[in-house]
């Protein structure tokens, strides 16, 4: 009954304090942080390119799993319109 009641009581402590535990070490630690234009490659452009690019990422991924046809799981005509949709900041933007 003890370890049980002791698990019940770390079970619940636990995550009040991973927060806290998580900040303090990011603090403690040098940050190593990394810029998004790291995740870019030459052909993306620069910095504000590859932010514009990184942005539309999540609205492609989406127009990914809505038009896939689900038997040649091959992207459909109804992908490359919302694609395009989706990267129309960046092709304005950096003119690609």
């Amino acid at each position: 009954l003890f370890a049980i009641c002791t698990l019940l009581f770390f079970y619940h402590l636990v995550p009040r304090f991973t927060p806290t535990i998580d900040a303090m070490v990011a603090h403690m630690l040098p940050s190593h942080s990394t810029s998004d234009a790291a995740f870019c490659t030459k052909d993306v452009g620069g910095a504000h390119c590859c932010g514009l690019y990184l942005a539309a990422a999540p609205c492609v991924d989406q127009c990914r799993k809505e038009h896939v046809d689900r038997v040649t799981l091959s992207l459909t005509q109804e992908y490359d319109e919302c694609a395009d949709v989706c990267m129309a900041g960046y092709e304005e933007g950096c003119g690609k």
